[in-house]
């Protein structure tokens, strides 16, 4: 169903490239967004309980579990996003930047991923659908790159890949 983002996981599982939180059962999950009186799309409920909430890219895609009392949630986000806007969308996710969230309407049950701007106080119609938009999200990896080695000119063959993604981690634990 996420061919593509879970061979991405699969490649880079043990490398902390990706921080899985755990799948999620459906039924609990389904009770909880009623609790909250959301109605998320099917996709997006697809992905939590097959591949789960996660930091992902090494940070440059968040989606968010329900709750946590630890970490960034739908939740924590709902009660922030609510001092600020009457938007009826919730946040699903965080994009790397500092500035803005990935959402859904609040009720529609619609697939369409919007983003929202803390900064504007607005939302954007960002893709069509989840399941889409989270499988190009492989696409725009930055370390998604079609091979393990390349051969530079009179230099032996090196594994730029791991390279360029123990540096980003290097990054990432600098910024945490």
């Amino acid at each position: 169903m996420f061919a593509a983002f879970e061979r991405e996981l699969n490649i880079h599982r043990d490398s902390g490239y990706h921080r899985l939180g755990g799948l999620l059962q459906r039924g609990d999950v389904d009770a909880g967004f009623r609790e909250r009186a959301l109605t998320p799309p099917a996709a997006y409920l697809d992905f939590l309980c097959m591949v789960g909430p996660g930091v992902f890219f090494g940070g440059a895609l968040t989606i968010y579990p329900l709750s946590s009392d630890r970490w960034r949630s739908v939740e924590s986000e709902l009660a922030r996003l609510r001092k600020v806007s009457t938007e009826a969308i919730f946040p699903f996710g965080y994009d790397g930047t500092t500035e803005s969230r990935r959402c859904f309407e609040a009720t529609s049950g619609k697939d369409q991923v919007y983003w929202f701007s803390w900064e504007e106080k607005a939302k954007r119609s960002f893709s069509a659908g989840f399941r889409e938009w989270i499988e190009e999200c492989y696409a725009f990896d930055p370390f998604n790159v079609p091979f393990t080695s390349i051969e530079v000119k009179f230099n032996p063959v090196i594994d730029l890949g791991s390279k360029m993604r123990a540096r980003f981690k290097e990054l990432s634990d600098l910024l945490a």
